[in-house]
């Protein structure tokens, strides 16, 4: 809203009082310039955000005529941000009521308001007419500044002054407890242990004041690359800004290895997010290295550093080095802890999710749910993290053949991601794309196509066309026309997602084998068979490498090679390819896994054909008792 309204005035954002001409609505300097008009215009934003006056007739209704004045002379109303997570007097003005005006989600509408419009707000309703906005010009421009992401010259107010208030307005009782106090400190034989910390703390602050300071530096020297005379008209990316950035750290901070291991573990996780993982990896390395070697390190800082160098790796497929390096930040965290600490949530969930990968799926379940349970008892329901948690869950249930569990958990994570982000969000397209992928598998390509094409609109327009997540979702739309035959429009697609794949992945990521195998696929059933041929085994030695010899995805690879032996002629290879391929499978993720029906109605045939009936129909007996218990449940 203030975006919208600012560009033709502070005076259209909070209205022209009925009390002032057009030509004082113009808030020039010449305009309004009492404290008592800016008052009068934060009771105006208040109501803005909020959707309510500062004190509500409820509040006032049952007071007197003195206290009511009392209240509006010195009590201080809760800020907007504040009075929004309250109950409100009218449904009208609850939080979900003034969020859908606004057409935004409570949670992103709550914490708009936190920080510099809280305080932008209070400060034009302070009591004391002295730290009030002088004019009403002045509460314009720090508005504008909020908009331009400048810094406002609206604060908290001090602990002093905070304190003063509150002895001007409990004069009596402070001084009773003020003789009461006195008497107590002499009493006390540890007040030199308490001035030692006292000493420390202030040291602490020090040190943390003079690291807010350096990195206030850094950023305001950093961006300075974008300013136009510096810039010389050229258009300067964040991907420009960030490689300036790294280079002064190296350089600029060396010094300071604290505040050094900050940034540069901010801009790895920048170039992460970016899907640029050769360039994420040396400065999140670095950051934990920087981390470790610092005197009197923060446990905190060092876990925080953990998760985000072993989500770059499961990113890169390295699952053995993110599981050591999760070992450590489960152990900073507290493995033992109680279900109040969400570094504990976000290590264990990082933790199962490499044992997912690995297809280790009894062991990551549990730690998935127990991050859920902490996630949600710290945030609540409704928090985006508490969203990943039931997106993991659903591809853990998917994954063991659990389909109706799967699509429960995915649409409730949808649920909360749209709550929180609205519809554009690159967490909205991933739970897109897991729904489309699931309703795929279950061969109801009508519904999965469209849900695929959302997805990769939103990956495209919030992620760009390089990033790996959007060539995930490519790839699955590209198999959906596979399936339905629709070839000509799947190959190019598919061959969009390895390019992207690969530049940011490498050559040898699991994710570029399921690309490369889904080619393999296109070109087999179009009787490519040398070109075929070369693609999967491409895929196998990928898997066989990053997996390990027992991956399901190993099974996959070696059951599609098998088809394409049999397409050949060539049944002996084709049976030696299909024992192996079950076998595989059945001890990864059990006998009675509905995919597995695939695996032995492709052998069964290739077995009938080599006149092995009886193999076959034992075969048969077994994948119709999976059938029949898939139909049970």
């Amino acid at each position: 809203l203030l975006e919208t309204t600012m560009t033709t005035g502070v005076g259209q954002l909070i209205g022209t009082p009925e009390y002032m001409s057009p030509e004082q609505a113009t808030f020039d300097n010449s305009a309004v310039d009492t404290t008592t008009d800016v008052y009068a215009l934060g009771v105006l934003l208040y109501e803005l955000l909020v959707g309510e006056l500062p004190f509500t007739s409820a509040a006032l209704r049952e007071k007197g005529f003195q206290e009511i004045l009392r209240i509006i002379r010195e009590d201080q109303p809760p800020k907007p941000s504040t009075r929004l997570g309250s109950k409100a007097e009218d449904p009208a003005t609850a939080i979900e009521a003034v969020a859908q005006n606004r057409a935004i989600g409570p949670q992103v509408l709550r914490r708009s308001l936190r920080g510099d419009l809280d305080w932008i707000t209070m400060k034009a309703l302070e009591k004391d007419k002295s730290r009030r906005y002088e004019t009403a010009n002045g509460l314009a421009m720090d508005i504008r500044r909020h908009l331009d992401f400048e810094p406002v010259q609206a604060c908290p107010p001090s602990r002093s002054y905070r304190a003063q208030k509150f002895v001007r307005r409990h004069r009596t009782w402070v001084g009773a407890a003020s003789f009461v106090l006195v008497a107590i400190v002499l009493g006390i034989v540890g007040t030199t242990i308490g001035m030692v910390r006292a000493v420390r703390a202030e040291k602490q602050a020090q040190l943390e004041a003079e690291a807010s300071r350096q990195v206030s530096d850094f950023l305001v020297n950093l961006f300075e690359v974008s300013d136009p005379d510096k810039a010389r008209g050229n258009t300067i990316t964040a991907r420009e800004i960030l490689d300036t950035g790294s280079r002064h750290i190296e350089t600029e901070l060396a010094e300071q290895p604290l505040t050094q291991a900050r940034l540069m573990n901010t801009i790895g996780k920048v170039y992460r997010n970016l899907g640029l993982y050769d360039q994420a990896g040396p400065k999140l390395e670095k950051a934990l290295a920087l981390l470790k070697s610092t005197s009197g390190n923060n446990d905190v800082f060092l876990a925080a550093s953990l998760l985000d160098l072993a989500d770059l790796y499961i990113n890169q497929a390295k699952f053995r080095e993110a599981e050591t390096i999760l070992q450590q930040a489960l152990t900073l965290t507290g493995e033992n802890q109680t279900d109040n600490n969400l570094q504990l949530a976000f290590s264990l969930g990082e933790l199962a999710s490499v044992y997912r990968h690995q297809g280790r799926y009894n062991e990551a379940e549990p730690l998935y749910e127990r991050a859920r349970d902490i996630k949600v008892s710290v945030l609540g329901f409704a928090d985006p993290e508490v969203a990943r948690s039931y997106n993991s869950l659903a591809i853990l249930n998917f994954q063991r053949g659990n389909y109706q569990k799967s699509e429960e958990q995915y649409l409730k994570a949808l649920d909360i991601w749209r709550g929180a982000h609205g519809s554009n969000h690159a967490d909205i397209a991933k739970g897109l794309n897991n729904l489309a992928l699931l309703y795929h598998h279950l061969d109801r390509h009508n519904e999965a196509e469209p849900i695929y094409q959302e997805a990769v609109k939103i990956y495209e327009n919030v992620l760009g066309p390089d990033h790996p997540r959007l060539a995930r979702a490519i790839n699955n739309l590209a198999l959906v026309y596979y399936e339905t035959e629709k070839y000509q429009q799947a190959e190019p697609l598919y061959r969009r997602a390895l390019a992207i794949r690969e530049k940011a992945l490498g050559p040898d990521h699991p994710d570029v084998a399921q690309t490369i195998n889904n080619l393999a696929n296109l070109y087999r059933d179009q009787d490519f068979f040398a070109k075929a041929d070369q693609f999967y085994r491409r895929a196998l030695t990928i898997r066989q490498t990053t997996l390990g010899p027992d991956h399901p995805d190993v099974a996959w690879s070696l059951r599609d090679l098998a088809c394409l032996d049999h397409k050949q002629g060539r049944t002996e290879e084709a049976l030696q390819g299909f024992d192996r391929a079950i076998l595989i499978f059945s001890n990864s993720l059990g006998t009675d896994h509905p995919d597995l029906l695939e695996f032995l109605g492709d052998y069964s045939r290739v077995l009938r054909e080599a006149n092995q009936s009886s193999r076959a129909d034992s075969l048969d007996q077994m994948a119709q008792a999976i059938a029949k218990k898939g139909t049970q449940n």
